[in-house]
């Protein structure tokens, strides 16, 4: 569960309660056999808003409703923690690695799941397989940018979660990164990728609607994602429109999509299906668009 500010103190809500709230905005699942893997999924983390963010909050629980099971673990994908030799968090609680104005909105906000040991020594084998020089020194607490999200799609905070710091390598290593660690989904565990499909900080508050190459670029992903096109989106700072606007820097908080388009590929050569779960913009210019893989 996790805790929110209220006028008599603090309050719980729980998943249940919020699945009530909800319940209006939630639609049927998809159909699932038995033997399917766990989806992936990847959501746009705009900023540190999205921990207060109504809008956002019932898109992700809707999200979360459309898995065909509760999860038995979780692994999260952030650009947002970097590391040479990767590092994971198997343990501990949110970490405040945003601005101190935000702070003071979040301050009573806990999200403390169970360990994930045993999680992590399958993902160090995933690493190895994959040949990805990592570290067991891991990291303390959960950036923002997974924990904000996870507090949406699972509010109970009852299963074991790790996050991986991303590796400076290129977007088709994410990819196979990704692939490495497919198998995991056939025991239930759901690959998260926590990014933006686009981030440009220097235009945040410049528009009064999503400008041109913003649209276009947005659009551009999910109709190539649609057409189950991967060496494109792989291949994106050359294929996509604008993508020199829509990711001026290195391009991490859309190469870490890759992550989650491996786990979902997987071995098979492409996608079974996606869907586009929720779409719009953030302050005009940082997607929100979020996509399940399977």
């Amino acid at each position: 569960m996790f805790w929110v500010p209220s006028t008599d103190g603090r309050t719980v809500i729980t998943r249940r309660s919020l699945l009530i709230a909800s319940a209006a905005a939630v639609v049927a699942r998809p159909t699932f056999a038995a033997t399917t893997p766990m989806p992936s999924l990847f959501y746009g983390h705009g900023g540190p808003w999205l921990a207060i963010d109504k809008k956002r909050k019932r898109e992700l629980f809707d999200m979360a409703s459309r898995l065909p099971t509760q999860p038995s673990g979780i692994i999260v994908f952030t650009p947002h923690v970097r590391a040479r030799n990767i590092t994971l968090a198997s343990s501990g609680i949110a970490r405040w690695s945003f601005p101190r104005r935000f702070q003071k909105l979040v301050k009573d906000i806990r999200y403390h799941p169970p360990s994930a040991k045993a999680l992590a020594d399958n993902v160090y084998a995933g690493l190895e397989d994959a040949k990805f020089a990592y570290s067991r020194d891991e990291h303390k607490g959960f950036n923002h940018t997974v924990w904000m999200g996870l507090m949406h799609l699972f509010p109970d905070a009852d299963i074991p979660v790790v996050e991986v710091a991303m590796p400076f390598v290129p977007a088709s290593r994410l990819f196979e990164l990704g692939q490495a660690l497919a198998p995991l989904r056939k025991a239930g565990v759901l690959v998260i990728s926590s990014g933006t499909v686009t981030h440009n900080l220097g235009t945040f508050g410049h528009f009064e609607q999503p400008p041109t190459w913003a649209a276009d670029y947005d659009q551009w992903t999910a109709e190539t994602i649609a057409a189950n096109d991967i060496d494109s989106l792989i291949d994106w700072r050359a294929k996509g429109p604008a993508s020199t606007i829509a990711h001026p820097d290195d391009g991490g908080h859309f190469n870490v999509m890759m992550f989650a388009l491996g786990a979902a590929v997987g071995s098979s050569g492409g996608l079974s299906w996606s869907r586009t779960m929720h779409e719009g913009f953030a302050s005009t210019t940082f997607s929100d668009r979020g996509f399940l893989f399977g």
